[in-house]
């Protein structure tokens, strides 16, 4: 964050820590609620998945009680570690942890959580879809050439949709909230790709180490991380470079 916008941002947290306080037990509470979930429990978000997978697919899913949703044509099994919440959680502390502080009011702030809420349900179950017919397909149409093991494939494709989802849909909701906000936008900066992978590296890595889950599989879990790394690195590193070499540029050219 640019040291000059540092001293507003600290203001607007201290006038919205309510918000902030709210924001922080809806999001423990989809963790917890996610954590303890099956199928049965998760079919308000599987069902819409499964749905929108075989409609854009044409991939017929049938329900399976206390499982998920089942290919027997595929054998794929969209489960509850695939229900994609973990990913809603992760847009949802993204758009109010990042964006909320740029509200004129509380009320305005308990505005943006709500519509941080009612749009990242259906933006979850889209992003969540593609993925699913990504991991579907792709394996069958690479042929199993030089391709990582299944469940590496599973998570590079994972990653890279997920990730790919939430920068976008950060760029956006950073210009949606300074329109509503009413407060002049600036060019592009490196600043705007910090969020998206700020959260999804917090929430989906640092969640396991504070509460001590990697240690039931550390060699998966190092190698997990590694994947994510490197994905959230490809993504932000292109954008990142060409506004730091301009910027060095125009320094150089100054002396």
């Amino acid at each position: 964050m640019p040291a000059s916008a540092i001293k507003p941002f600290v203001a607007a947290v201290r006038q919205k820590w309510p918000l902030y306080l709210a924001g922080f037990f809806l999001i423990f509470g989809l963790k917890y609620f996610h954590s303890k979930a099956g199928g049965d429990e998760l079919a308000w978000i599987l069902g819409p998945t499964a749905r929108l997978v075989g409609i854009m697919s044409g991939i017929v899913f049938e329900r399976e009680p206390r499982v998920g949703y089942l290919s027997r044509q595929f054998r794929f099994v969209i489960a509850p570690s695939c229900s994609g919440v973990e990913f809603m959680i992760i847009a949802i502390a993204a758009l109010v942890f990042s964006f909320a502080h740029r509200m004129r009011t509380v009320g305005g702030g308990f505005l943006w959580l709500a519509l941080s809420l009612v749009f990242s349900y259906p933006y979850t179950v889209f992003v969540n879809g593609v993925r699913i017919i990504l991991a579907v397909y792709l394996p069958v149409f690479l042929g199993g050439k030089g391709l990582p093991t299944p469940e590496r494939l599973h998570t590079v494709i994972g990653a890279a949709v997920y990730f790919t989802a939430l920068l976008i849909m950060c760029l956006g909701a950073g210009r949606v909230s300074r329109l509503i906000a009413r407060t002049p936008g600036g060019s592009l900066t490196v600043w705007a790709f910090l969020p998206p992978a700020f959260w999804y590296l917090a929430i989906a890595l640092g969640i396991p180490v504070l509460t001590g889950a990697y240690k039931n599989d550390p060699g998966k879990f190092a190698g997990y991380a590694a994947v994510m790394a490197a994905v959230c690195a490809a993504a932000v590193l292109p954008a990142c470079l060409p506004p730091i070499l301009r910027k060095c540029y125009t320094g150089a050219r100054k002396h």
